[in-house]
C-alpha cells in the first residue's frame, strides 16, 4: 500500500519550529523583495526563463544549502520537516534534477515507491547523467519485478562511472550482479536453458 505523506505544516507550526531551533534558518544575502520581483523578472518567470526561486531572489547556492540542511534534518529523524523543505525546493526550482532526485530518495526511504519513481523519472529527464537517480530508480524497479527496466538503469549508472569511483555506481554493479544471479537461478529452476 502507498504510504501517505505527512500533513503539511501550518505557518504557525513552522514559525514555532524555527523559534525552537528545530528548523535551521538560512541567512540569505541582503536583498529586498523589490530587487527581484520586478516587471522584467516577472515576465521572465511567466515565459519560463527563470524559476520561482530566482524570481524571489533565492540563489542556487542558497537553495543547495537549504537542501543540505534538509538532508541533515531527515537524517536526524525530522522527516516531515525535511520533506516539506525539499518539496518546496522542487516547486521553487522545478528544472533542477538534483532536487527531484533528492525528493525521490526521501520518498524511497519513506516507503513511497510510486512517488519516488516519479521524482527519479523527472530527475533523469532534467539530468540524464545523475548516477544516484539511475541506481535508486533501478533498485525500485527491481523491487517491483521490472527486471529489464531496472537493468537498463543500473547499466547506465555503471557506464557513467567507468573508473568505478562513485559509491552509487559500485552499488549498481553489485545490484546488477546479484539480480542477474537470481534471474539465472530462476531460469535454471524452471528448466529454461
Amino acid at each position: 500500500p502507498k504510504a501517505t505523506p505527512a500533513p503539511a505544516l501550518s505557518d504557525e507550526e513552522i514559525l514555532a519550529m524555527v523559534e525552537r531551533g528545530e528548523i535551521p534558518v538560512v541567512h540569505l544575502k541582503e536583498q529586498t523583495f523589490a530587487d527581484t520581483f520586478n516587471e522584467e523578472n516577472i515576465q521572465q518567470f511567466m515565459l519560463g526563463e527563470i524559476t520561482w526561486a530566482q524570481l524571489n531572489g533565492l540563489s542556487m547556492e542558497e537553495a543547495y544549502s537549504l537542501a543540505d540542511q534538509a538532508f541533515s534534518m531527515f537524517e536526524e529523524g525530522k522527516r516531515s520537516e525535511a520533506l516539506s523543505v525539499i518539496e518546496a525546493l522542487v516547486l521553487a526550482n522545478p528544472k533542477d534534477g538534483y532536487f527531484h532526485a533528492l525528493l525521490g530518495s526521501f520518498y524511497q526511504r519513506m516507503e513511497m515507491p510510486e512517488d519516488a519513481l516519479e521524482e527519479y523519472t523527472e530527475a533523469l529527464k532534467l539530468s540524464p547523467d545523475n548516477i544516484e537517480a539511475h541506481v535508486n530508480r533501478g533498485e525500485l524497479l527491481l523491487q517491483s519485478g521490472r527486471f529489464d527496466e531496472a537493468m537498463t538503469h543500473l547499466q547506465k549508472a555503471v557506464d557513467l562511472d567507468p573508473q568505478a569511483e562513485n559509491p552509487s555506481a559500485m552499488r549498481a554493479r553489485a545490484l546488477a550482479r546479484a539480480s542477474a544471479s537470481v534471474f539465472e537461478q530462476i531460469l535454471k529452476d524452471k528448466g529454461t536453458p
